[in-house]
């Protein structure tokens, strides 16, 4: 998004729960600290622009005025200098009023949005009749396509073996992250495997033993009352 000058400057994130939205968005902000912001989207916020505008004006450091206006303004004034990305997690959660909003930022300043949302609330926009699905596509259209929503079905084998990989997870991992992938779909995707690592790293720990992915596969199991095939 940085090599576009554009207003084609959205990037979408679909998934469900536990697939990596937030991580991702936290990688962004971790590489590009000092050009980006993160928004989480409140449910408190849906069709209120006075919260909506207030939170994002809190993440970029723009002023709070009185108002939703005068605060669209603050942000407007002190994003057009300002070349960043931001990160907006739960956008569904603003509701048309956000869609709004978000489609002023990229009318109105050079920011690049990166937005995370499940697939469902998804399938609602693009489904939908009414005034939020016109909004949507209005988005849509200064998105960055394709818009991919292969995650939508939850993790992957790779996705999964990649996991454990990044986490220093001795030994093959093929085998086991295919034993896992199923029940990990079902049962909070890639979040349900942080825990269990965590926990398997303490009962290592604790037994003095190696960390390795069967013991993670045991601990992936029991978290999900799942039995741990052989």
């Amino acid at each position: 998004m940085d090599a576009r000058n554009d207003d084609r400057r959205v990037s979408w994130l679909i998934g469900p729960t536990g697939v990596g939205k937030s991580w991702a968005m936290q990688a962004v902000l971790a590489k590009a600290r000092n050009a980006s912001a993160y928004v989480q989207a409140d449910s408190t916020w849906r069709e209120k622009p006075i919260h909506i505008t207030a939170g994002i004006a809190r993440s970029v450091g723009a002023k709070v005025g009185n108002g939703a206006c005068e605060t669209m303004g603050c942000i407007v004034d002190h994003l057009r200098g300002n070349k960043i990305t931001i990160c907006v997690d739960d956008c569904q959660d603003m509701g048309v009023a956000g869609l709004k909003v978000l489609k002023s930022l990229i009318d109105k300043t050079p920011s690049r949005l990166i937005l995370g949302i499940y697939p469902t609330e998804w399938g609602k926009l693009m489904a939908s009749s009414t005034a939020a699905r016109s909004e949507a596509h209005q988005l849509l259209g200064r998105s960055i396509k394709p818009v991919l929503n292969h995650w939508v079905m939850g993790v992957r084998e790779q996705d999964v073996e990649a996991f454990l990989k990044a986490a220093k997870v001795p030994g093959p991992l093929s085998a086991s992250a295919g034993r896992m992938t199923p029940h990990l779909k079902t049962g909070g995707n890639l979040r349900t495997l942080a825990d269990a690592l965590d926990n398997a790293r303490s009962d290592a720990d604790e037994r003095e033993v190696p960390l390795t992915a069967a013991l993670v596969e045991e601990h992936v199991a029991a978290l999900l009352g799942k039995q741990v095939q052989p």
